[in-house]
């Protein structure tokens, strides 16, 4: 991940570019964190949603599997399956929490970075 602060200026001296470079990232932020909140979240609450009804029928398939053998065996499949499935789930929600955290920093690095430039043209000014 490379850090706004580590290339805020590489290249640049001139405070107004730097100010439109740290503007353009945080708009790209501002994106990201839309497609968070809009796309995202709405998945996540879909999937909680189907796992609950998930585990009702597996609730009602039990109840049915004491008399039907062949059903525990379908169910003994379906559950392997979930398993694999969820480890996978697992990691793509991890994954997520990564860039999350990784947007945090980039945003703190964003914000220190501002008041850098902030500090750099009331240097300017004084001078």
């Amino acid at each position: 991940m490379v850090f706004f602060r580590d290339i805020k200026c590489e290249g640049v001296d001139e405070p107004a570019m730097s100010r439109a470079f740290c503007e353009n990232i945080e708009a790209r932020i501002s994106q990201n964190q839309v497609t968070l909140f809009n796309v995202i979240l709405p998945k996540l609450n879909l999937l909680n949603a189907k796992i609950t009804r998930l585990k009702e029928v597996v609730k009602m398939a039990l109840a049915e599997a004491k008399e039907n053998e062949a059903l525990v065996y379908k169910l003994r499949d379906m559950v392997i399956y979930l398993e694999t499935s969820l480890s996978k789930v697992e990691e793509d929600i991890l994954e997520i929490v990564k860039i999350v955290k990784a947007y945090d920093e980039d945003r703190l690095a964003l914000i220190t970075n501002k008041k850098e430039l902030e500090a750099m043209k009331d240097d300017q000014v004084n001078i």
